[in-house]
């Protein structure tokens, strides 16, 4: 018997990166899992590969920030389940680009899909998570902890999931319903990964630095792991922690540390335009 057996959990952007890998984690625990993404395609492509690791898969396509499309995922579980337990919203968008630089079409995309998105799935779902006095769960990222330079649209996105979290765990107080924010570090991206550059077209992601990865597979059990003990708050690698541990107790440094990062971060978002003025 799996840690997760007979629970249905719904993983939001999950035909890729690390909500394909907590699929997988998921299913091996047990889990009957629902997953999501925009690409038709690359969905059912990894709905057939889950399948391979037994268990049930139910996919459903769709942007879920357009409440009419997570509305109908939501009744379309109801209908085959008769229930949800977890509702992990992963999905999102990567950005990058220097503020005086970022267009209102990068803004609009990015906090449509980060920021709105979780806030209207949480609150949809609601209903049906009291009934199985369940989880919601919302991925954050180290950049929701202190503003990254060059990425602080994506900051800014991430660091509202944990005003949302803080506010609806307060909300909720006694009624046994569990909320989770997790702060992932940096982690190994697929190959074909995107961004969202300043004036608002998608671009291919350069490569990190290998030593300051963690695996998708890491990372998901890391997020399962959290989601079993019904934790609040976790922020994920060593990194991320003594990241989260200076930026409260020692800010000035912090911020003195994050000034030597403008140099490795222009040359990671390649905007050529970031180095003027």
């Amino acid at each position: 018997m799996g840690r997760f057996t007979e629970k249905v959990v719904f993983i939001t952007g999950s035909s890729k990166g690390i909500g394909r890998s907590l699929a997988v984690e998921m299913l091996s625990q047990g889990a009957i899992v629902v997953i999501n993404g925009r690409n038709t395609d690359q969905l059912n492509s990894t709905a057939e590969m889950l399948r391979q690791h037994g268990g049930e898969v139910l996919p459903v396509p769709g942007d879920v920030s357009d409440t009419t499309i997570f509305r109908s995922a939501l009744t379309a579980i109801k209908d085959r389940f008769g229930r949800l337990d977890i509702l992990v919203l992963n999905a999102g968008l990567s950005s990058y680009g220097a503020v005086e630089r970022t267009s209102d079409t990068s803004i609009e995309n990015v906090m449509r899909v980060n920021t709105t998105g979780p806030y209207t799935c949480a609150r949809d779902v609601l209903p049906m998570i009291r009934e199985s006095r369940g989880s919601i769960v919302f991925i954050s990222s180290l950049a929701g902890i202190h503003g990254i330079p060059y990425s602080s649209l994506y900051s800014m996105s991430k660091m509202s999931l944990t005003a949302l979290a803080q506010s609806l765990r307060t909300e909720l107080t006694g009624e046994r319903i569990h909320i989770g924010i997790i702060y992932v570090g940096f982690t190994r991206n697929d190959p074909d990964k995107t961004a969202v550059s300043p004036d608002g077209t998608i671009k291919k992601l350069q490569d990190r630095p290998g030593w300051v990865q963690q695996s998708q597979e890491r990372v998901a059990k890391l997020i399962a792991r959290s989601i079993r003990r019904r934790r609040f708050r976790t922020t994920l690698s060593a990194m991320g922690k003594v990241m989260a541990f200076a930026s409260r107790y020692f800010p000035r440094l912090f911020q003195f540390s994050m000034r030597g990062m403008l140099k490795k971060a222009r040359e990671l978002t390649k905007d050529p335009e970031s180095s003027s003025g």
